[in-house]
């Protein structure tokens, strides 16, 4: 078993200046305004995590296990503060508001594991059992600036209390076997997801049921020279953020509000791939042709809310399709020093079906990552994170390209038990946003440029031995506090 307590914190500000043109439709006469702004965000939580786990190994032969694994995360006193400022060019403020999300937020999960492997073969029988749950109970309170008072007004009408809850069951099983220089993985994954959404608003409470069954196949034949040629197919599912569904408006900056969909659905995605891999001592290469197409696709929409203000929310606009290829290599040119490096390119199209001057988008798409994995002691690991991410069009518009830097440094102390992290996101502050939307009744250009680095410093201790499960890696381009880039 293990147990970790932790504290986070971590914050954002940053100043805006806009400059507003209005055209009487009656008149044409034109009127220009000039405003300051700023904006800061500011959340922390405690938390408290426990992994427990048991592995019985069966007398009959080698590698036939029953294994369990229990995972559970409780995060308390969260706290989510919003807060914009807006002032005129003589330093009288107009507008502000102060937003305040309190919260608990309760992780659990359950595994159990079978694997039966075959005699006198590599092949084996794999099967199991995960209960996975997620409770978030909180509510969001309000203040707007009102001029004429000089004061902030508390706006009881926009207070919600709500309550989300997302159970699943998944029973899966998994054939694999290699015959000479073939080998195959063939599985099953049944799923059961239970949703709950309270809150106070009648209309946007709901509960959902839903069964899905997710196959998999992957076919591989070995070459010589360790070389090998593999082709797959996959049916996957992507839950939507808990923040994309609560219905109530929270202020971004004073011009630019969001609301949740307390009604989107997840996103589901089959996967087709052919590819080819080589390995040569300590290093590898790899090539590989996709297909992939995304049902239900999840994306941010910007409409006009009142004069001057837009409101961004979320919503499944259709389906979108992505072919290409991709190269990835991992390098070792010291026992101290690996590079790993992947890029792809592939044709992308957006089949759209939301209904709001919508129409489909295509467009070639480009990423490239490279990074430097340093051991500089035994219990001090370095790494370098290089990422270039191309231009790309969505349902209302086109998202331009960007560069940026991640630098981590990583210290195991007291026998590694106790593990400090810095993580320097956006080394050079090169991460700019520049996004173009277009709508009826609305023409949008959002350009974030950063001002600085983001620090994040971590702490975690173990209080024993027992290994937790790691979560696969995945890289978020997330960069810009809720683009969905």
């Amino acid at each position: 078993a293990a147990t970790q307590v932790g504290y986070r914190d971590r914050w954002r500000g940053g100043n805006l200046h806009y400059e507003d043109s209005y055209q009487s439709l009656t008149t044409g006469e034109k009127t220009y305004a000039s405003f300051n702004g700023s904006d800061f965000v500011h959340l922390y939580e405690w938390n408290l995590r426990e992994d427990i786990g048991m592995e019985h190994q069966f007398p009959d032969r080698q590698g036939h296990t029953l294994a369990a694994t229990l995972y559970a995360l409780y995060e308390g006193n969260a706290m989510e503060n919003f807060q914009t400022d807006l002032w005129d060019m003589s330093g009288n403020q107009v507008q502000g508001h102060r937003a305040w999300e309190y919260e608990y937020r309760f992780i659990a999960q359950a595994n159990a594991d079978y694997v039966y492997p075959f005699a006198d073969t590599d092949g084996k029988f794999e099967s199991g059992y995960q209960f996975y749950t997620y409770t978030e109970d909180g509510d969001y309170k309000i203040d707007m600036y009102n001029p004429t008072t000089k004061t902030f007004a508390r706006h009881d009408d926009l207070y919600n209390k709500y309550l989300f809850r997302r159970d699943t069951h998944a029973l899966y099983a998994m054939l694999s076997n290699t015959h000479s220089s073939f080998s195959y993985q063939l599985g099953l994954r049944g799923e059961y997801a239970y949703w709950r959404l309270g809150n106070n608003w009648e209309w946007a409470r709901h509960t959902r049921h839903k069964f899905d069954l997710f196959p998999s196949a992957h076919l591989a034949f070995a070459l010589e020279n360790d070389a090998q040629i593999r082709l797959s197919y996959s049916r996957r599912i992507t839950q939507p953020e808990v923040f994309y569904m609560e219905p109530y408006v929270v202020y971004v900056d004073y011009y630019t509000a969001q609301c949740g969909n307390p009604f989107i659905l997840p996103e589901y995605t089959n996967s087709a791939e052919l590819g080819y891999s080589k390995s040569f001592g300590n290093n590898t290469f790899s090539t590989a042709l996709f297909h992939r197409a995304r049902k239900d696709k999840i994306e941010r929409i910007r409409i006009p809310y009142h004069t001057g203000v837009t409101l961004d929310s979320m919503t499944n606009v259709g389906n979108d399709y992505a072919t290409g290829l991709e190269l990835a290599t991992t390098l070792q040119f010291k026992p101290w020093w690996t590079l790993d490096a992947n890029g792809n390119l592939y044709y992308y199209r957006i089949k759209n079906e939301y209904k709001v001057d919508g129409k489909n988008e295509e467009s070639w798409n480009w990423q490239l990552a490279v990074n430097n994995n340093i051991d500089i002691a035994k219990n001090t690991r370095m790494r370098l994170e290089a990422y270039y991410v191309g231009p790309t069009v969505s349902t209302q518009g086109r998202v331009d390209e960007f560069f940026y830097l991640n630098f981590t440094l990583r210290q195991q102390l007291l026998k590694r038990r106790l593990v400090a992290g810095l993580v320097i996101s956006d080394v050079l502050s090169t991460a700019q946003y520049i996004s173009t939307r277009s709508v009826i009744g609305l023409e949008s250009l959002t350009k974030i440029y950063p001002r600085s680095p983001l620090f994040a410093i971590t702490l975690a201790y173990t209080f024993n031995n027992f290994k937790s499960q790691k979560k696969a890696e995945s890289i978020n381009h997330d960069l810009f506090e809720g683009t969905n880039r």
